[in-house]
């Protein structure tokens, strides 16, 4: 059990196991994931290190735990037998790996989704046995290219797709999705 300095335990867990996707990693990708998740009425269980987060998750009464999947004592907490889909959106390389090859020990069958800094990294994580490998930023440019065919096409969409993307944006004020700044 982790908690905070006023001993607020940090995980809130199902009691029943069921087939569940398993989130790595709620900033940022992980929001938006999490809300498909929602509506494909999936169980759920994120794990993420920011305490705060878990905070508001558990008050959202969503299934997590709070801890780093580059630690085995939380990978072996996950219930990994009982997923049907594991979704990493941490991009480090060696928290990846750990990641797919305990899956690959106990759920053949579980769709693996992680997330690598550069081609390389996602090749490599190809090989170790991810389905798909997210690169943020090609996905990013992707996606912007279909908006703007839609945009172009229809000022009502744009209008549509803005004032949709401010509120989305005000949802996720405060809780640490900023870019990470390099020095």
């Amino acid at each position: 059990m982790f908690t905070t300095g006023e001993e607020e335990e940090l995980e809130y867990l199902p009691r029943k196991k069921r087939k569940h996707v398993i989130l790595c990693g709620y900033n940022r990708i992980g929001f938006s994931i999490v809300r498909t998740i929602k509506k494909m009425k999936k169980d759920l269980l994120v794990v993420d290190f920011n305490p705060e987060v878990i905070v508001k998750l558990i008050k959202e009464k969503t299934h997590c735990i709070y801890g780093d999947i580059g630690d085995t004592e939380i990978i072996d907490r996950l219930d990994i037998k009982n997923a049907s889909m594991i979704v990493s959106t941490v991009p480090t390389k060696r928290d990846n790996i750990l990641l797919i090859r305990s899956v690959k020990e106990v759920n053949k069958d579980a769709q693996i989704f992680l997330t690598a800094n550069n081609i390389d990294e996602a090749i490599e994580l190809y090989d170790e046995g991810a389905d798909y490998v997210i690169l943020p930023h090609f996905l990013g440019g992707e996606h912007f290219s279909y908006l703007m065919e839609d945009f172009t096409a229809d000022i009502n969409k744009l209008i549509k797709t803005k004032l949709a993307h401010i509120k989305e944006l005000k949802e996720r004020q405060g809780l640490g999705h900023g870019h990470p700044t390099h020095h």
